[in-house]
């Protein structure tokens, strides 16, 4: 591409030659784009971007962190691993399933680091990246749509918001699901027949973490990109990175017997083993698909020691060693069909995408579900989440995403307040929790599955201080739908994103009113602000959605280098 010269326009104009979108994955990630003025049109035709001169336009999500401080990014983190002075447990992989949570792994605890300082690093080196290798724009990319599990929680949200910002995004950072991107780049014009009645689509995602399946009903007339009703569901750890555990633990005990080497010792290095796993199966996928060059050994030069590894494998043993993991798939398939209530006779077509995809066994896990002739595999399988994110962004800054354009909001999501009272109850999407010494009441904020643009509107709700002299009360977001009673308020910790302590200033009366006003924003995101409005000033507190300056200065200063 050539490099743009006009360096006189502002900022967001040069934006608007270029709709820009992330896959921030798992394991690896990916920018693309889309030449705004070339889709006026209509036509969307995104690209990836090559991430390094040999061309490749996904890079690992690996970060290490040298004994100095200074973090290795990407393929420069894998190849650290053969050097002496290599530390295991400063290499950092998989943390995007980190992201949001309020206690992390004991991982975490060597280097004092956050999630969201890894996540910075994957997105600040994909921009410089695409900066300095194809788009040489001057200036610099500054907006852009990045993709996210359809589950993924307003907390992750927010922590991807916080590492995309320090990067050096600006607001509107917008999200897209990704089945929903997947789903924007496939064209329906090349699917005969079936323009004049109703069609159904499922897509299967199945990516490095987790697998997203939707169903999109669309009405006769009608394309993907202009009025689609979709249901989504994600299955957590299920996708490509559990693959590479169990391929990891079949290595093992081949070496074992190949190199005289005890388990123990083998399983103290799993997460490096891990990542060789994963490059075999990579390579051992690409046989499989008759891919020049390749062929069916796993050779591991330096696997252990000094020692190499090296042995055939065949597709029947591989298959053995992987189905399992990839059976789960069939969970997340049947819950969306149920969620959608729609028979699995009713799908016309099932597109499989995401980089697990181009395993054999996938599609035909899929098959015993759904007949193999309406199941597609699309070309560039990995390429599809993040085209279809430049699409989103380019419909975004051409002022074409209308409302019935916004996906309904997955979860839902309710309010916990802090009460005295002993309740229980059990009431869809309405939940009222009790613990001995710790009680809860909940008001429902958003219905699941209600269109975003009903949640987008602002609402105020009123509740009261359950006693007398309080001089806080805690406010907590719930998400998610639950069923049956829930006594034990930690069996369900987990499920929350964002918790607040509103403090009054000085011990307040039983029944003072606290006002609390809700809304979520156009980047799907929820803004809370509670006050108390009896009593002197009003106190507000804003949920993790509203992201101060000094979030982004101190995952930045982390790595001032």
């Amino acid at each position: 591409m050539s490099k743009n010269n006009n360096l006189s326009r502002s900022l967001f104009d040069i934006s608007r030659d270029y709709a820009i979108g992330i896959d921030f994955g798992t394991t690896k990630s990916a920018i693309a784009f889309e030449e705004v003025r070339a889709s006026q049109g209509g036509r969307h035709m995104p690209r990836g971007i090559s991430l390094n001169r040999t061309g490749a336009e996904f890079m690992p999500s690996i970060v290490y962190i040298r004994e100095n401080g200074d973090p290795i990014i990407g393929e420069d983190a894998l190849s650290f691993r053969f050097k002496r002075n290599y530390i295991p447990a400063n290499l950092f992989s998989s943390f995007k399933l980190d992201l949001g949570k309020s206690v992390l792994p004991v991982k975490y605890d060597n280097l004092k680091i956050q999630p969201v300082q890894l996540a910075y690093l994957i997105l600040k080196e994909l921009k410089h990246r695409a900066e300095n290798i194809e788009l040489t724009q001057g200036e610099g990319i500054k907006y852009a749509t990045i993709t996210i599990p359809s589950n993924w929680s307003q907390e992750r949200k927010a922590d991807t918001k916080k590492a995309a910002m320090a990067a050096g995004f600006s607001e509107p950072i917008n999200f897209i699901r990704e089945p929903h991107a997947a789903l924007l780049n496939i064209d329906p014009d090349r699917i005969t027949g079936l323009h004049d009645r109703k069609r159904n689509y499922m897509i299967v995602d199945y990516g490095g973490g987790t697998c997203d399946v939707a169903v999109c009903k669309l009405k006769p007339g009608t394309l993907l990109s202009q009025d689609p009703d979709i249901v989504e569901v994600t299955q957590q750890n299920c996708g490509g990175l559990q693959i590479d555990i169990a391929f990891a633990h079949y290595i093992i005990n081949r070496a074992t017997s190949l190199l005289n080497i005890g388990t123990s010792t083998l399983q103290k290095n799993i997460d490096s083993i891990i990542l060789e796993a994963e490059q075999e199966k990579i390579d051992f996928v690409e046989w499989l698909n008759g891919l020049t060059g390749t062929d069916n050994v796993i050779k591991i030069s330096n696997f252990f020691d000094g020692k190499p590894l090296e042995f055939e494998l065949s597709e029947e043993e591989f298959t053995e060693i992987v189905k399992p993991q990839i059976e789960i798939i069939k969970k997340p398939i049947e819950q969306v069909l149920k969620k959608a209530m729609i028979d699995k006779n009713e799908i016309n077509y099932v597109f499989i995408v995401g980089g697990s995809s181009l395993l054999p066994v996938t599609k035909e896990v899929v098959a015993e579900i759904f007949p193999s002739n309406i199941i597609e595999r699309v070309p560039k399988p990995r390429h599809q989440v993040v085209y279809g994110a430049a699409i989103w962004q380019s419909l975004f800054l051409r002022g074409k995403l209308l409302d019935k354009h916004m996906p309904k909001q997955y979860n839902a999501l309710s309010l916990v307040v802090e009460r005295r009272k002993n309740i229980r109850k059990k009431i869809r999407n309405l939940f009222i929790r009790d613990r001995a010494s710790n009680n809860f009441s909940t008001k429902t904020l958003v219905e699941k599955d209600s269109p975003l643009r009903e949640a987008m509107q602002k609402k105020v709700i009123t509740v009261k201080t359950p006693h007398d002299n309080m001089t806080s009360i805690d406010i907590i977001i719930m998400e998610g739908e639950f069923e049956g009673e829930f006594n034990d308020l930690d069996k369900i910790e987990n499920e929350n994103y964002a918790k607040r302590k509103l403090e009054f200033g000085k011990p307040v009366p039983k029944n003072s009113k606290i006002e609390i006003e809700y809304f979520i924003d156009k980047q799907d995101m929820l803004i809370l602000n509670a006050r108390l409005t009896d009593f002197g000033q009003p106190i507000t507190i804003v949920g993790r959605a509203s992201i101060t300056t000094d979030e982004i200065e101190k995952i930045k200063n982390r790595f001032k280098n």
